[in-house]
């Protein structure tokens, strides 16, 4: 499935994207199957624009040597983001991993196609990792203090004073 996706992509759309992720950066005349020139892509520090997202493709790019077109289907697919294909299990596993490894306090799923793809993560890894003791089954109470399982703060005494 996700190289049928990823063959639906417009190659000109693609390109015009990325050119926008690396602040507008000419891709034209450029050979797409080679790595973008280092020389076109200023340091992150002196780019205008969402750095963090630019520093990753220049890395990419520069050190990594991704072609054009990986650096495109990267955007175009996940903005560079982590993206993990496969089952159930082994999507649930590299959940797991990733946590165990590097730790994260949660993450943002982005599924390649909907509705189906959100069906298949809540009918397919949730379920996978609740047996794995990874997701929670059920909630602690109604609020977020209570899911984090904290306490209420005491009110002030001072009239007007917030419980915030």
């Amino acid at each position: 499935m996700e190289r049928e996706l990823r063959h639906l992509i417009q190659v000109e759309t693609g390109l015009d994207w990325l050119s926008k992720q690396l602040g507008g950066v000419d891709l034209s005349g450029l050979d797409p199957t080679k790595p973008i020139p280092e020389e076109l892509l200023p340091e992150a520090h002196t780019f205008q624009g969402r750095q963090s997202r630019y520093e990753l493709f220049r890395k990419l790019a520069v050190e990594e040597k991704y072609s054009i077109n990986r650096l495109m289907e990267a955007e175009v697919v996940s903005a560079g983001h982590w993206v993990t294909v496969g089952s159930p299990e082994q999507i649930a596993e590299r959940f797991i991993q990733h946590v165990a490894e590097r730790g994260a306090d949660g993450f943002i799923l982005l599924p390649s196609y909907l509705p189906d793809g959100w069906q298949l993560l809540v009918d397919g890894v949730i379920p996978v990792l609740q047996k794995r003791g990874a997701f929670r089954t059920d909630y602690e109470g109604s609020t977020l203090r209570d899911h984090l399982g904290l306490e209420r703060p005491a009110v002030g005494s001072r009239s007007g004073e917030s419980a915030f």
